[in-house]
């Protein structure tokens, strides 16, 4: 099963040690010289996209909402993790950093424990499961 293979490897990559400000995610995931990032680029040649937006609440909660297209391959969806995170630590402060790391570290380890990544259910259950019990340790 590669999916499980590559999000495993991402987990014993990216969240161990924990990712500080200005760590450059891509290196350490060994997909720097296979991924290019660009600044911008013409919506017409998006082909498939995956986002996250970390947003802060008026009570000072923070949240993640993500949108994964459906055309997306499992090497992009593995990647964007990597992505995402090499963003967070190059643009966030240190308890933003955190917040995604523990998020992202939660759900990758559910999918490696067995949950199942094609179980669309999943996509929505694993990442509130997450934030709930991160919001319940803050």
């Amino acid at each position: 099963m590669p999916r499980m293979f590559l999000l495993q490897e991402s987990n014993d990559t990216l969240f161990e040690p924990r990712i500080k400000p200005k760590d450059n995610i891509l290196r350490k995931a060994q997909i720097d010289d296979v991924l290019n990032i660009v600044r911008s680029i013409e919506k017409a040649e998006i082909v498939s996209s995956i986002a996250l937006y970390l947003q802060e609440l008026p009570n000072g909660q923070r949240g993640l909402v993500s949108h994964i297209s459906g055309d997306t391959t499992e090497q992009q969806t593995v990647f964007s993790w990597a992505i995402i995170l090499h963003y967070a630590a190059q643009n966030y402060n240190n308890k933003d950093i955190s917040f995604i790391h523990d998020i992202m570290g939660k759900i990758i380890k559910a999918y490696s424990g067995g949950a199942d990544p094609d179980n669309v259910e999943n996509t929505v259950i694993i990442p509130n499961n997450a934030f709930s019990i991160l919001k319940q340790k803050r």
